[in-house]
C-alpha cells in the first residue's frame, strides 16, 4: 500500500484546475475532475501529500488483478457508507486523511475502489469477498471482526444450528436488515452534514441581505433628501421607514413564494 510518493514541485496557484488535475492524475488515482470535493484546495493537498493518495499505476495493477466477483458489493451499499468506513480505517491505521468534508463526498466508483484497496480484509462488510485473511490483531476493527466470526461460528455449531433452513433464512433476513439500516444511517449522516452547511449558509445569506437593505435604504434616502451620509444613517423617522419598506417590498419579497403576514403588512402600506 502506497500512501506517499516523491514530492514534486508545489502547485502553482496561477494554473487552472484542469491543468493541475491533469498533471496530478498522471501520478495518482484521483476522483473524476468534476466530482464533489475535487477543488483547487484538494488538489493542492494531493500535491503536497497531505491526504491519502494511491499511485495511478499501482491502483491500475491492483484493479486489473481482481476478478469481477472481488469487486461485487453487498446489497444496500452506498457511497456514503464507503466514505465513512474508509475514513475510519485510514484514521485507525495512522494513514493520511482523505481530504474531503462530509458535505463534499466524492464519486462513488472512486470511493469503492479506494476502499477495496485499503480494506482487503473486508472489515467494512461492503464487499462480498475478502481478498486476504485478517492478520493484524493489534487494532480494534480487526479484533472485533475476529470476535464476531468466532461468536457467530460457535453459536451455529451448537446442535448444528447452521444447517437448519429456518435458521439460515432468519439470519439472512437479519443480515439484510442490518445492511439496509447501515446504508440508511450513512445517508442520513451525509444529508445531516449537508443540511447543517445549508442552514449556516442560509443564515449568512440572510444577514448579508439585511445589511444590503440597510445600506440601500440609507443611500436612497440620502439621495432623495439631499442629507449628508452621516445624517441619513443616523436619522430615524417615518419618511426613512417608508423608503425602507418600499425597498423591502420591491427587492426582497419573492412574489410567488411569500404569503406571510409581513408581506401583507408591507403590501397594505402601498396598496392604496
Amino acid at each position: 500500500m502506497q500512501a506517499n510518493l516523491e514530492r514534486p514541485a508545489r502547485t502553482r496557484p496561477e494554473l487552472s484546475k484542469k491543468k493541475i488535475y491533469d498533471r496530478l492524475q498522471d501520478q495518482f488515482y484521483l476522483p473524476p475532475r468534476d466530482s464533489h470535493g475535487v477543488t483547487h484546495a484538494y488538489l493542492a493537498q494531493v500535491d503536497r501529500r497531505q491526504v491519502f493518495v494511491v499511485g495511478r499505476q499501482e491502483m491500475a495493477r491492483f484493479l486489473a488483478d481482481l476478478e469481477p466477483g472481488q469487486l461485487k458489493r453487498h446489497p444496500h451499499s452506498c457511497k456514503f457508507e464507503a466514505f465513512y468506513k474508509l475514513r475510519a480505517l485510514l484514521e485507525e491505521r495512522g494513514l493520511p486523511r482523505l481530504g474531503f468534508d462530509d458535505d463534499q463526498i466524492p464519486d462513488g466508483s472512486w470511493l469503492y475502489s479506494m476502499l477495496r484497496f485499503v480494506d482487503q480484509e473486508n472489515l467494512s462488510g461492503v464487499f462480498v469477498k475478502q481478498l486476504k485473511e485478517v492478520m493484524e490483531v493489534g487494532r480494534n476493527s480487526e479484533r472485533l471482526f475476529l470476535l464476531q466470526v468466532k461468536v457467530g461460528t460457535e453459536l451455529l455449531e451448537l446442535n448444528e444450528l447452521g444447517k437448519r433452513q429456518a435458521v439460515k433464512d432468519s439470519l439472512e433476513e437479519l443480515w439484510l436488515a442490518k445492511r439496509k439500516a447501515t446504508g440508511r444511517l450513512a445517508e442520513v449522516g451525509a444529508v445531516s452534514k449537508y443540511l447543517q452547511k445549508l442552514e449556516r449558509e442560509s443564515r449568512e445569506a440572510r444577514q448579508d441581505l439585511l445589511e444590503a437593505l440597510e445600506t440601500a435604504t440609507n443611500v436612497v434616502y440620502q439621495a432623495a433628501t439631499g442629507k449628508s451620509p452621516d445624517e441619513a444613517w443616523q436619522e430615524q423617522g417615518p419618511e426613512k421607514q417608508r423608503v425602507h419598506d418600499a425597498l423591502e417590498l420591491s427587492y426582497m419579497v419573492e412574489c410567488v413564494l411569500r404569503r406571510d403576514e409581513e408581506v401583507g403588512r408591507l403590501a397594505d402600506k402601498f396598496n392604496c
